[in-house]
């Protein structure tokens, strides 16, 4: 079954061999690679331009699942809810972006509410009781950070809160001055650290933060890839729309992950090339299934959360311009920090793509 919009106005094949001309275009590099070099001996301007080839053929890997315009099937729906995947990382987000790029077919309610009864059970009870209860958490902050030491992360329901919440935060945290962001910081860190902090005054407090710079700063580092995950996660839900909450393969954890920074700046170069406003179809699709899918699992207060928030930003879907990923990288790392996160991953490990 198509997307409602597009039966009877868009010639499937005809649509596939214009859109891969037009991708071809875009994603053509003028500068070739030089012949059998490693990567460990090449001079600056060659690796970046093995690095913007290899992004661009990535996002043209990417962007081929659009040129279909097939959404999944069935049984594909049915794979994706369940998680089933296996093999490498890369492949599984791979496989993803493919996904959100097809979208989901429109049934009736009745048709999903049948179908889903076969493939998903009712989540535990104290999971949903935990789930409920976090929605009342005044801090996204503490419910992300709790969220991962909880038997509750592993229910699917648990990986759309999740989510939200990790978007919310984004876009509050660049909202915020440095200045701000620097307290939350500091006040974050002396919660951490209450036998050296507790019970000191505003002036002692400084000064004892002042002798703990380096294990500060590593902290930061720390907490600044996690920030840069949600950045990421804001950024492809507002390129990419709702699939990104309705697909479980999406999570924080693999996207703080620094060697799928190319598989990031890929999905970017994307969003360049698609015609404007091209998923903006596949939404009411997309939140009917999440919509049947959540009261099934876990009732209807947390199906009724989950479309509040996707009623309130369905507007600021898409509306990012298509060369800007300051969202996604501006808090992915702290230059200050550089010399004191050694032990971190190494940022230009991006060869898993």
């Amino acid at each position: 079954m198509s997307h409602p919009s597009t039966d009877g106005h868009l010639d499937n094949a005809l649509l596939a061999l214009t859109f891969a001309k037009d991708l071809l275009t875009e994603l053509s590099v003028d500068t070739p690679l030089p012949a059998e070099s490693s990567a460990k001996y090449l001079q600056p301007e060659e690796r970046a331009s093995q690095a913007a080839e290899a992004t661009s053929k990535l996002a043209l890997r990417l962007a081929s699942s659009y040129g279909t315009r097939l959404p999944l099937t069935d049984d594909e729906v049915r794979d994706m809810l369940r998680g089933s995947h296996s093999g490498l990382k890369q492949n599984k987000l791979i496989d993803a972006f493919s996904r959100a790029m097809r979208g989901v077919p429109w049934n009736s309610e009745v048709y999903w509410i049948n179908i889903l009864t076969s493939w998903v059970s009712l989540e535990p009870k104290n999971f949903a009781n935990f789930i409920k209860q976090s929605l009342r958490c005044d801090s996204q902050s503490k419910l992300l950070d709790i969220s991962a030491k909880t038997a509750a992360s592993k229910t699917y329901t648990f990986t759309v809160i999740d989510k939200i919440n990790a978007i919310k935060y984004a876009q509050d945290w660049n909202q915020s001055t440095k200045s701000q962001k620097m307290k939350h910081f500091q006040a974050e860190f002396k919660k951490l650290h209450p036998s050296e902090f507790n019970s000191l005054s505003d002036d002692a407090s400084a000064a004892k933060l002042l002798k703990m710079q380096s294990p500060f700063k590593k902290w930061k580092a720390r907490r600044y890839r996690e920030i840069g995950a949600r950045n990421a996660l804001a950024r492809l839900y507002s390129q990419f729309g709702a699939f990104i909450i309705l697909d479980p393969a999406w999570s924080e954890t693999d996207l703080k992950d620094t060697r799928f920074s190319r598989f990031l700046k890929a999905t970017n170069l994307v969003s360049t090339i698609l015609p404007p406003l091209a998923l903006l179809d596949f939404q009411p699709a997309i939140y009917q299934l999440l919509g049947v899918l959540l009261s099934r699992l876990a009732g209807e207060s947390i199906a009724t959360h989950v479309s509040g928030f996707l009623e309130d930003t369905k507007d600021d879907l898409f509306s990012y311009a298509a060369n800007d990923t300051e969202l996604e990288e501006e808090q992915a790392s702290d230059p200050e920090d550089s010399e004191d996160s050694s032990d971190e991953e190494d940022e230009d490990d991006e060869d898993e793509f």
